[in-house]
């Protein structure tokens, strides 16, 4: 292995400090624990001949504990072999290098902080051959060392895109306003030793239902196309990126990342961005614009596909106002006669109810006396005060159903209950919902849910109704347990199918799902 030097332009030190847990791992320790330094860095890293310069390869530092001070990170490449060159990390970094070892240090790293070390890998030869570098993290006040193996491939000529971050740094995301829009930067690199004759372009923000989607892609172009299941873009360039160039969508035809109208606010959105390299690319429709989208037939293997991908994160600061309110129900037969009761929450705007933990979107469901439960809907659970019973325990008549998603404007999220009518109408029911900080009008978070049975009365009137804005105890409980939902899980997963009040599937003509007994 022939070390080279470290001053390279390629490599530069990025220091992210992400204050979100959007991308964030999660967190094994937390303010007020030891430092907990983990360094962290792609499995594998394939270089091949032909390259223009050394693959840059980035390993994150990373503290889920207490102040680290006196950081010392080791990259060490003693174990490569000398079918590869190695550009160890130098002073434009904080590192010193002795033989094959870079010893880097830095003076603390704080909670949720993270820094970012670069190397070079490049081919010396061509015969295929293996290697690995060790990269190690101590700190003053947490002697314990961590380490991750890094492996390296030396293999035949290939494509190597590499995507740009989509979001300035710092902050790490954009910052608009509900209706804003901001051109996707998208910039793309190849660092392997063959061009890409075609580029790939991917954005999918993982909505189940385009219409609750924050994030909103516009790429009017004949070649840009949207997934009706995934609700995903892809566009194709019929541009050649050779080896060592870069290539940027043209200013003239930008692809834009557009928020809501409706969104509302005090959040983040994300999407994720990718990049394929093409092949077989057909002959553009027509000319006149420097990157043309054209269709694309074939895609072609990628050396590091660990960064082709991006995620544009989009910040939309201060919370929006939203009205809802409780859709209450009368149930009427007798008794021994089955019936559904729907109730719902609906949201009069201006802004979408954001449905997650701590900011509303879910309900809480007292059944009138009189009935029996025999299906619920899914996600909703049964409820004892603020105790969470086995959800196969139907005996009760109370529930609390999380929302998922968003609500939008005018739109209503059904939950719908299976019951017998058992006995005569005692007290009435509620159905209470939360639309947290972004209500500004309480008193119709609830309404009341009646039994009727010709000749036997209306039972309780609105006597049984609950005071609005009850304890949290029993309510910020619930949502705990029930709702839970991160923004992790949208950036990186689909949503589930939808449970309980949940957007985009309970709608004025949808129908919730109901488990029996």
């Amino acid at each position: 292995m022939r070390t080279v030097s470290p001053a390279r332009v390629l490599l530069a030190v990025a220091v992210a400090a992400l204050s979100t847990a959007l991308l964030a791992a999660p967190a094994t320790a937390g303010p007020g624990d030891p430092p907990s330094l983990f360094p962290s860095g792609p499995a594998i890293v394939r270089v091949g001949p032909g390259m223009t310069a050394p693959k840059p390869v980035q390993v994150e530092i990373r503290n889920d504990g207490d102040l680290a001070a006196g950081v010392v990170v080791t990259v060490d490449a003693t174990d490569v072999p000398e079918a590869f060159d190695i550009d160890l990390p130098g002073t434009d970094q904080g590192c010193t290098t002795v033989g094959d070892v870079a010893r880097c240090e830095l003076a603390e790293l704080g909670f949720g902080e993270a820094h970012t070390y670069t190397f070079g890998v490049a081919a010396a030869g061509t015969t295929a051959a293996e290697g690995a570098v060790r990269v190690s993290s101590t700190a003053g006040n947490a002697p314990q060392e961590n380490s991750t193996t890094i492996g390296l491939a030396l293999v035949a000529a290939g494509v190597d895109l590499a995507l740009a971050p989509v979001v300035p740094t710092p902050p790490g995301y954009w910052s608009l306003d509900p209706g804003d829009s901001v051109d996707v930067p998208v910039q793309v690199r190849n660092d392997g030793g063959a061009a890409a004759t075609g580029v790939v372009l991917r954005i999918g923000t993982h909505a189940e239902d385009a219409s609750t989607d924050m994030i909103q892609l516009v790429a009017p172009y004949d070649n840009c196309t949207v997934d009706p299941d995934l609700h995903d873009l892809t566009c194709a360039f019929d541009t050649t990126v050779g080896p060592g160039e870069t290539f940027a969508i043209d200013p003239a035809t930008p692809v834009r990342a557009k928020v809501n109208d409706a969104a509302p606010g005090n959040n983040s959105y994300a999407a994720t961005v990718a990049v394929s390299a093409a092949a077989e690319v057909p002959a553009a429709k027509s000319a006149g614009r420097v990157a043309r989208l054209v269709p694309v037939s074939t895609l072609v293997a990628d050396l590091n596909g660990y960064d082709n991908s991006q995620v544009l994160i989009i910040t939309v600061e201060g919370l929006r106002a939203a009205e809802g309110v409780a859709v209450g129900a009368t149930v009427t037969g007798d008794i021994g006669d089955s019936r559904t009761v729907a109730v719902g929450f609906r949201n009069d705007g201006p802004a979408a109810v954001a449905a997650r933990e701590g900011n509303g979107g879910g309900a809480r469901v007292l059944l009138p006396a009189g009935l029996k439960v025999t299906g619920i809907c899914d996600g909703c659970r049964p409820m004892r005060g603020a105790e969470v019973l086995p959800p196969d325990d139907l005996r009760g008549l109370e529930y609390a159903c999380p929302a998922g998603g968003f609500i939008l404007p005018g739109a209503t999220e059904w939950c719908r209950f299976d019951v017998e009518i058992v006995a005569r109408p005692g007290q009435a029911g509620w159905i209470r919902i939360n639309s947290g900080q972004q209500d500004r009008n309480p008193a119709n978070d609830v309404a009341p849910i009646l039994l009727v049975v010709p000749g036997g009365g209306t039972g309780g009137g609105e006597e049984g109704l609950p005071i609005t804005g009850l304890p949290a105890g029993p309510t910020a409980g619930a949502g705990t347990i029930l709702v839970g939902l991160g923004l992790a899980a949208l950036i990186l997963t689909r949503r589930r199918g939808a449970t309980g009040l949940n957007s985009g599937r309970g709608r004025e003509a949808g129908r919730s799902r109901r488990r029996g007994a």
